[in-house]
C-alpha cells in the first residue's frame, strides 16, 4: 500500500474534502478553494495507489440499509454507547451541541417549523430515541415525530435588558438536558429581538449528530425553508444513521478490524506515563482524562496572520498540511512544559470515510491518539514531518476510540491516553442562505469540558482563532492564558527559526522571565500553594535554558559556606 496516498487521504479527511471512486475514477467534494493546485497535482500523481486504496476500502462492503422494519430497535453503535455511559455518569450537558443564528429580514415562523419538521422527516437520528430494551440501550426511531417551536418575544424590551435576557435564555438552553428516551433528540428556540431580527437556537444531543451533522442541517434547514409556500428541490433519500451503526457490528463481529487492532497494539504498547500539565488542583483520584465532573471553561487567543502564513508555509514545505503544523506545535508546547521523550496527543477524526455517509446525520466523529517521539530534541520542521507521519498512520487505521482502548492499550494506560486533544475546525461549511434573511452564526459560550484540555483551532481569514478548553476541576483561566500566552510565543518563534531544537525557542515574554528569575511569581502564572520545588526549577529553566543549573568550585578555591 502506497504511503503517500495514505498520507494524501489522510490529509484530505484533516481538510473536510471527501475522496471516492466512481467507475474507475476519482471523486471529490470540497468547499470552494478548498483543494489546492499542490493537492491536485498530488491526486493526479498518485491516482493509481489512490484508486486501489479507496477499493480496498469498498472491499469490507458498502454501508447499505439494514434488513427487517425501520421501526425495529438497532444497537447503538460504539461511538454512542460511549456518549450513553457517559449520560448515565453526570455527563449529559457536556454532549449538548448548542448554537444559534441571528436571522436578520421577514421570518416566516411558520415556514421555519415546517422546514424543521421536514429535516426531522428526512433524518432518522433526529427521530430516533434511546431506550432500554431489557438491559441493553437500543435506538429505536419512530415512523413520525411533531417537531414544536416555542417563541419567545424580547422585543418590547430596551436594547441593554433585551440583550442580558437573549444571554440568559441561551445559557439556558444550552444547559437544558435530554431525555433520550424521547424524541426528537433535537431542539429549536425561535427568539424575536425586532420586527426584522430573530435568533434561532439549535441544540442536537451528540449522542445523534457531530459537527459535520451541524453543516448538514443547516444546509437543508435553508433548502426546506419556503417562506412563498413553493416545494423544497427533490434531494435523494440518505441512509440513517442506524444503517451505519449495523453495518458497525456486522464488520466487527466478522473480525474486519483485526488488522487495525494489531497496528494500534504495537503503537501504544508501553505508554509513556500522563503528562505533566499546569494544573491549579491536583486530578481526583480515578479520573482518566475525562474531565472529572464535566464542568469547564474556555479561553480564547489569536495567532496573528504572519505567523498563521509561517505554520502554513512550513507545512507546505514539509508536503502536509496546517493540521500537522498545529499538531506540533501544541506538543512542542506540552514537551516543554514535561519535559516528556514521548506523550500521546489526542486528535479529532470526522470518521466519514465513505461517500455514503456524507450526507447522513449521525454521531460519525472521533478521536485518534498520535504517539509522538521527541528523540534528539528535534527541530519544529522535523516535528512537523513526524506528527504527519503519525497522522497519516492513524488515519488509516482508524478505529472508534472506544474500541482501541478496549482492545488495544492496558488497562493499566487507559486513563491517561486522551488527557489532551486537538482539533483543527475545517469541516465543511455551508454558506448559511435561507430564502430572503441575512443569516450568521451566533457565537456561544461553553461551560463544560470532555477533557482536561482541548485546543480547538479555527481559521479566520489568515490567522487563526484559538480557544482553550480545559476542565475546571483542574486548571483556573490565569494559568490557561498563560499557556496560550506561550503557545503564541512558541509558534513565533518556529516559525522564524524552524531549523533550531525544540528546546531553544523561547516560551516566555521578558517580563515572565525577569520574574520567575528574581523569584517572583509572574501574574500571568502565579503558582498554587503545594507547588513543588522541582516545578520552579523547571519553570526557570524555561526562561533561560542556556543558564548553568549548578558550578562546581574549581581546584584551590574554597566552596561558599553556607549563612
Amino acid at each position: 500500500m502506497s504511503a503517500e496516498a495514505i498520507r494524501l487521504l489522510a490529509e484530505l479527511e484533516r481538510a473536510g474534502i471527501a475522496l471516492w471512486a466512481e467507475d474507475g475514477q476519482l471523486r471529490f467534494r470540497a468547499p470552494k478553494g478548498r483543494l489546492t493546485e499542490a493537492w491536485r497535482a498530488e491526486l493526479a500523481a498518485h491516482r493509481g495507489a489512490l484508486l486501489a486504496l479507496l477499493d480496498r476500502g469498498r472491499a469490507d462492503g458498502a454501508v447499505g440499509r439494514r434488513p427487517g422494519p425501520a421501526e425495529a430497535p438497532v444497537p447503538l453503535s460504539i461511538e454512542q454507547r460511549a456518549v450513553w455511559l457517559a449520560e448515565q455518569h453526570g455527563g449529559g450537558r457536556a454532549f449538548l451541541i448548542p448554537g444559534a443564528l441571528r436571522l436578520r429580514g421577514r421570518l416566516d415562523a411558520a415556514a421555519l417549523r415546517l422546514a424543521l419538521q421536514a429535516l426531522v422527516d428526512r433524518h432518522e437520528a433526529f427521530r430516533t430515541a434511546i431506550r432500554l430494551v431489557g438491559d441493553e440501550p437500543m435506538q429505536c426511531v419512530q415512523s413520525a415525530v411533531h417537531f414544536a417551536l416555542p417563541e419567545h418575544d424580547l422585543s418590547a424590551l430596551m436594547p441593554a435588558e433585551r440583550d442580558g435576557a437573549l444571554e440568559r435564555l441561551l445559557a439556558a438552553e444550552a444547559a437544558r438536558p435530554f431525555e433520550l428516551a424521547r424524541a426528537p433528540l433535537l431542539r429549536a428556540v425561535l427568539v424575536r429581538l425586532a420586527a426584522e431580527e430573530h435568533v434561532l437556537a439549535l441544540t442536537p444531543h451528540h449522542i445523534v449528530a457531530d459537527g459535520w451533522s451541524i453543516d448538514v442541517m443547516v444546509r437543508e434547514l435553508s433548502l426546506f425553508y419556503r417562506p412563498d409556500g413553493s416545494p423544497p428541490p427533490p434531494l435523494p433519500a440518505p441512509l440513517g444513521y442506524p444503517d451505519f451503526a449495523a453495518w458497525q457490528a456486522g464488520r466487527i463481529a466478522a473480525g474486519a478490524d483485526a488488522a487495525d487492532l494489531d497496528y494500534w497494539r504495537a503503537t501504544l504498547a508501553e505508554l509513556p506515563p500522563p503528562l505533566e500539565l499546569p494544573a491549579a488542583r491536583q486530578a481526583a483520584a480515578g479520573t482518566d482524562g475525562i474531565a472529572a465532573g464535566y464542568a469547564g471553561a474556555a479561553v480564547q487567543a489569536t495567532l496573528p496572520a504572519a505567523t498563521a502564513r509561517g505554520l502554513r508555509r512550513l507545512a507546505a514545505e514539509s508536503g502536509t498540511t496546517l493540521f500537522s503544523a498545529l499538531a506540533a506545535l501544541f506538543a512542542a508546547l506540552l514537551q516543554r512544559y514535561g519535559g516528556r521523550r514521548e506523550l500521546v496527543l489526542g486528535t479529532a477524526s470526522a470518521g466519514r470515510g465513505r461517500i455514503e455517509l456524507e450526507e447522513v446525520v449521525g454521531l460519525f466523529a472521533g478521536r485518534l491518539p498520535l504517539r509522538l517521539d521527541f528523540d534528539g530534541d528535534p527541530a519544529f520542521a522535523e516535528l512537523v514531518r513526524r506528527c504527519a507521519r503519525a497522522s497519516a498512520a492513524a488515519l488509516s487505521h482508524a478505529l472508534p476510540a472506544e474500541r482501541i482502548l478496549a482492545e488495544a492499550v492496558a488497562p493499566e494506560a487507559r486513563g491517561g491516553l486522551f488527557q489532551v486533544m486537538l482539533a483543527l475546525q475545517n469541516a465543511v461549511r455551508s454558506r448559511l442562505d435561507f430564502a430572503g434573511l441575512a443569516a450568521e452564526p451566533l457565537p456561544l459560550a461553553g461551560e463544560s469540558a470532555k477533557f482536561e484540555l482541548f485546543l480547538a483551532v479555527d481559521e479566520d481569514g489568515e490567522a487563526l482563532t484559538l480557544a482553550l478548553e480545559y476542565a475546571t476541576a483542574r486548571f483556573d483561566a490565569p494559568r490557561m492564558r498563560a499557556m496560550l500566552d506561550h503557545l503564541v510565543r512558541l509558534a513565533e518563534a518556529a516559525v522564524t527559526d524552524p531549523a533550531a531544537p525544540l528546546s531553544r525557542l523561547p516560551l516566555m515574554s521578558a517580563a515572565e522571565r525577569a520574574a520567575l528569575l528574581a523569584a517572583q511569581p509572574a501574574p500571568a502564572a502565579a503558582p498554587a500553594a503545594g507547588d513543588s520545588l522541582w516545578r520552579r526549577l523547571r519553570d526557570i529553566a524555561l526562561a533561560e535554558p542556556g543558564r548553568p543549573a549548578l558550578l562546581a568550585p574549581s581546584a584551590g578555591t574554597t566552596p561558599p559556606r553556607a549563612a
